[in-house]
């Protein structure tokens, strides 16, 4: 009888391994229509899934944006240094 009763809560159970091991992305949890608790965190822990993503997705856009924008000043640096330093005599 435990069995029975415990069987969607180790469904669930399942699929977060399944999740932690791939890592996040489309996978999402099964959600079973019973017990109603057991399909209410269901659809809660997938809405928190999606959130997850795509703040996942802005921390990476985010961080690929700012590194371009840093690549460009930091080159034109560095092409303005290899100037100076292999034109010594330049005026100030």
């Amino acid at each position: 009888m435990a069995s029975v009763v415990t069987r969607p809560v180790r469904r669930l159970r399942d699929g977060a391994r399944a999740i932690e091991a791939t890592g996040p992305g489309a996978d999402r949890l099964p959600v079973p229509m019973n017990p109603l608790e057991i399909h209410d965190l269901a659809t809660t822990l997938n809405a928190m899934l999606a959130q997850l993503e795509t703040r996942m997705t802005t921390t990476r856009r985010f961080t690929a944006d700012a590194g371009h924008e840093l690549r460009t000043p930091m080159t034109s640096l560095g092409a303005h240094l290899e100037t100076l330093h292999t034109n010594p005599g330049l005026p100030p």
